[in-house]
């Protein structure tokens, strides 16, 4: 097992955040140098691409007052984000995800506004690791 400060095959880890736990990106390090893929590039970028239009699909459930597909998503991207070790953002989708299941949506709006805004903070630290990964192989 690694630390953040620990040297993973020539790659330095220095990045900390408040927005995403390293652990869970030096987790997927090590499992794709057990399996030789180029595994955190592709879950990250998957995640990049899939989840702003999944998050406007979950704006417009809301705006149609539709539980069910907000609760789908919601389930969906908590999982993914708790992957990536964006903590916050998966709690953030945890809460949508009661909220639709309880089919409680007065509160939605205004939680999902602060989803994507987190979603945007993790997004932009994401690239910038997918950045110094794809030009230094470190981050």
């Amino acid at each position: 097992m690694h630390n953040a400060d620990e040297e993973v095959s020539g790659t330095v880890f220095f990045a900390k955040s408040d927005h995403i736990d390293m652990k869970a990106l030096i987790a997927l390090i090590e499992l794709q140098e057990q399996t030789g893929t180029n595994l955190l590039e592709r879950v990250v970028e998957l995640f990049i691409s899939g989840t702003p239009e999944q998050l406007e699909i979950m704006r417009s459930a809301v705006n149609l007052s539709n539980p069910v597909i907000l609760f789908e998503l919601a389930h969906k991207l908590k999982s993914s984000s708790a992957v990536l070790g964006a903590m916050k953002l998966s709690s953030l989708f945890q809460e949508l995800e009661l909220i639709g299941r309880q089919n409680a949506l007065e509160n939605a709006k205004t939680l999902l506004h602060k989803t994507e805004v987190e979603y945007k903070n993790v997004e932009n630290i994401l690239n910038s690791i997918l950045r110094k990964v794809k030009t230094q192989g470190t981050f």
